[in-house]
């Protein structure tokens, strides 16, 4: 569903839209959709800071972007019209960085999540991780508050913010194979984990 997006003149419309959950103001992830010119004013007056209003559900929202530099990409549809999408860096892949940096995870699909979680996490930290951790590590950062789900004005996808803390992680990671924790140790077998639930240590 489209809804109307404004900026002191500029109209086109939204499709997609995830804010925080507590203001429902800072937009972390924003598509645009309707004539060249106007979605990329829209776009560009987002991203240089400028407050823009999203009407849903005949509720205005205000929104900005957050404290992030951005990507813009813009992509022409048959119909004339086009599309465009501002994207945090903080959502894309770290291209070489070698600092951990917490991270935001976007999925249309959320039978995804869990696995593109675990591929982000590995992206951004050097402590070795294994495919059959993830329930266990996703169970954990849950948990620990590592992670903070979005909430999803418009569109249908899921966003989450992700805190890394290396230090605490492979604390974690190593009390799980002392306790020989089945989904952390499962991994040291031919066959794998056993297949049951996962049981974080010393979780609250």
């Amino acid at each position: 569903m489209l809804y109307k997006i404004r900026s002191e003149g500029i109209e086109a419309f939204c499709s997609d839209l995830i804010v925080d959950q507590e203001l429902n103001q800072y937009a972390y992830f924003l598509t645009v959709s309707g004539y060249q010119t106007a979605v990329k004013g829209i776009l560009a007056r987002f991203i240089t800071g400028h407050s823009l209003s999203v009407e849903i559900d005949k509720e205005v929202h205000w929104i900005e972007r957050i404290q992030e530099s951005h990507l813009m990409k813009i992509r022409k549809m048959p119909s004339g019209y086009c599309q465009g999408a501002a994207i945090p860096r903080m959502a894309l892949p770290k291209q070489g960085e070698g600092k951990s940096r917490d991270f935001l995870l976007i999925s249309k699909d959320p039978t995804q999540v869990k696995s593109l979680f675990l591929s982000r996490l590995d992206e951004e930290t050097e402590i070795p991780l294994h495919a059959t951790w993830t329930e266990w590590l996703w169970t954990l950062f849950q948990a620990r508050e590592w992670t903070t789900m979005l909430k999803t004005l418009a569109g249908s996808y899921e966003g989450y913010l992700v805190e890394i803390r290396p230090d605490e992680l492979l604390h974690e990671i190593t009390q799980a194979f002392e306790s020989k924790i089945p989904d952390i140790v499962g991994c040291l077998n031919p066959g794998g984990g056993n297949g049951t639930e996962p049981q974080p240590q010393n979780v609250s």
